[in-house]
């Protein structure tokens, strides 16, 4: 899930970090997402983890020291509805963190946690096919050649600021 990163005060004009995934792409991929995660929810365990987990319930009343990010499939899909998702590797982030979540609370007999272990292998089988259409980022010598042929295109007080961002990164 690595993304790189632009140095703080990059100009105008450098490339945003992405998900190497074209725009055109995304909605796709989101929408392949959101039919796994109906997959996910409809399971006969599903129901587990649609909702987060009230810790007002007996025996509960520690979960949040012992679990620090709290995620649910519910949630996953809200914020799926409304975009909140920059792209399908956030997706995942929150379902792993989800089955993860249970699988640290509940012990390994528990019905939750083999409930968490079946839809999380569940997740990366269908994941490993919407992974796949995800495009790795180039090496970083195709970049840093890629941005010097680029920067005599930049106005000349952006190519100074970037010769010194490139110096400052290696490049």
């Amino acid at each position: 899930m690595a993304s790189q990163s632009i140095p703080a005060g990059a100009p105008p004009g450098f490339p945003k970090p992405t998900n190497y995934l074209p725009a055109a792409d995304l909605p796709r991929a989101l929408e392949r997402c959101r039919v796994l995660l109906d997959e996910l929810l409809q399971h006969e365990d599903g129901w587990v983890f649609a909702k987060p987990v009230d810790t007002y319930e007996p025996g509960l009343g520690d979960y949040h020291s012992e679990i620090r990010q709290p995620m649910d499939l519910g949630t996953v899909r809200r914020r799926l509805e409304r975009r909140r998702y920059q792209n399908p590797l956030c997706f995942a982030s929150d379902v792993r963190r989800t089955f993860r979540n249970a699988m640290t609370y509940n012990y390994k007999g528990d019905d939750v946690y083999k409930s968490a272990d079946v839809l999380s292998r569940i997740f990366e089988s269908g994941w490993a096919s919407i992974s796949a259409t995800l495009q790795s980022p180039p090496p970083v010598a195709e970049r840093r050649a890629r941005l010097k042929d680029e920067l005599p295109r930049l106005p000349v007080d952006l190519q100074e600021k970037a010769a010194v961002i490139m110096k400052d990164v290696g490049g």
